[in-house]
């Protein structure tokens, strides 16, 4: 860059005499050679063997501010490819997440359907997730519900018909002295309809004193209560019976 002899002698320079002393050498300063800031790096090399010459410095420079640009490329293209990467695992993010939202809808939609009584099974991925193993857990509850549902409904008809069939009356009363069931013997000698009552105060649909007093009985005092009851017919004619109260615990 400049005619030698008109340069001092670099070997008073710091990087030259720490390459001198351990090897190697660097330093950054501005030249007033070149009149910019340069980036210095001296390195000694030992002498040949059958040489007897002493030991060389080789030193190298380069302008800092082509330094700085390379630096700058180098970081441009670091942002460049972190916002790619950032842009991909963005949007494989948002796709994951999409496909997991959807998969956790249909198994809420499941049990909402299961809640109202149906209980299809629902398609289940072959992802081998915890919302796979979820997916066939809510398959065998439901299935389980279910047939608990047909047992119990079997079971209340079959003791409803077993009920309804007999020729004693019989009325179950709720423990807050509501009417819950009704049989035909009962409603023909009581003279009420079994559609009209059930739900309803037993107050309001049994109006014979003594055989609401037998009932109340048993409701307060938990235990087995019976009485002989006179009861009136439509015709107006009076009927003599047994009446039992028990409680159902």
């Amino acid at each position: 860059a400049e005619e030698p002899q008109r340069m001092e002698n670099p070997a008073g320079r710091p990087e030259v005499r720490d390459a001198m002393a351990t090897g190697e050498g660097r330093a950054v300063r501005f030249s007033y050679t070149v009149h910019r800031d340069m980036v210095y790096l001296a390195l000694r090399q030992a002498p040949a063997q059958n040489s007897s010459a002493g030991a060389a410095v080789i030193r190298l420079a380069l302008p800092l501010a082509e330094i700085n640009e390379d630096i700058r490329d180098f970081r441009q293209r670091l942002w460049t490819a972190s916002l790619v990467i950032l842009l991909l695992a963005g949007g494989a993010s948002l796709l994951l997440s999409r496909a997991l939202a959807g998969r956790i809808a249909r198994l809420r939609q499941f049990s909402e359907r299961v809640a109202r009584g149906d209980f299809r099974p629902i398609s289940v991925e072959r992802q081998g997730d915890e919302l796979t193993d979820l997916g066939h857990t809510l398959n065998e509850t439901a299935a389980h519900l279910e047939q608990t549902i047909v047992s119990l409904t079997e079971e209340r008809n079959r003791s409803a018909a077993i009920l309804r069939g007999m020729v004693e009356g019989v009325a179950v009363i709720g423990p807050e002295g509501r009417v819950a069931f009704l049989n035909e013997a009962f409603c023909r000698v009581a003279g009420v309809e079994a559609a009209k009552s059930e739900g309803r105060s037993m107050v309001e649909v049994i109006r014979q004193s003594d055989l609401l007093v037998v009932i109340q009985q048993a409701l307060a005092g938990k235990e087995t209560s019976g009485s002989e009851v006179t009861l009136a017919g439509a015709d107006g004619t009076r009927h003599s019976f047994v009446a039992t109260a028990a409680p159902v615990r």
